[in-house]
């Protein structure tokens, strides 16, 4: 999947941590964090793309996709500089894929 890659790629750049560990399961907080923002943008540009698989890309449960999507959009709204974080990551994925 050319796109999770990439989302994956431009995530783990920006926060500074491994692609392995933000696929695996380390529960620093740091990595769970790239974690879930690589979760929240692959829902969120790849809208054909199931909480299901998405799921099993990361090796968890659907539930826990689904927790996770909520939890990042309660901090969007909680935390406005959060808001602006993920647009610089949209910008950077969207000039990655042309």
């Amino acid at each position: 999947m050319k796109n999770v890659d990439l989302i994956i790629d431009i995530v783990s750049d920006t926060m500074n941590v491994a692609r392995m560990h933000v696929t695996g399961k380390s529960r620093q907080k740091n990595i769970v964090y790239a974690r879930h923002l690589c979760i929240y943008l692959i829902a969120e540009t790849m809208p054909k793309l199931t909480d299901e698989k998405i799921a099993v890309y990361f090796g968890m449960k659907k539930a826990a996709v689904c927790k996770i999507k909520d939890k990042i959009k309660f901090q969007i709204m909680i935390y406005p500089t959060m808001r602006g974080g993920l647009g610089l990551l949209r910008k950077k994925i969207f000039e990655n894929e042309k």
